[in-house]
């Protein structure tokens, strides 16, 4: 998915996702949902179960590079990007 992509561009819009991702609990109106829209499957065609791939591929590379990574730590970090997971796929249309 990422072969025809300038990966420092890449690598900025991963740092801001995180942070959308983590506040989806209190979206307001327009921030998650242009990025939604942009993933939905008219658009870039994210696919539902590609999400979860993302997370744990996020929590493998925190943990290899973090040596305070722990279960709890796992953990916390899936509780906190979950809700904008969950709002991704409900975004994505059928």
């Amino acid at each position: 998915m990422f072969k025809n992509t300038e990966m420092e561009t890449q690598k900025v819009m991963l740092m801001t996702s995180l942070v959308y991702m983590s506040h989806a609990h209190k979206d307001t109106p327009g921030l998650l949902s242009k990025i939604a829209e942009k993933h939905d499957k008219d658009n870039l065609d994210i696919k539902p179960h590609l999400y979860n791939q993302w997370l744990d591929s996020l929590a493998m590379a925190a943990n290899s590079i973090d040596p305070l990574f722990d279960v709890d730590t796992e953990k916390l970090w899936r509780e906190t990007l979950q809700p904008g997971i969950d709002f991704m796929i409900s975004r994505y249309g059928d």
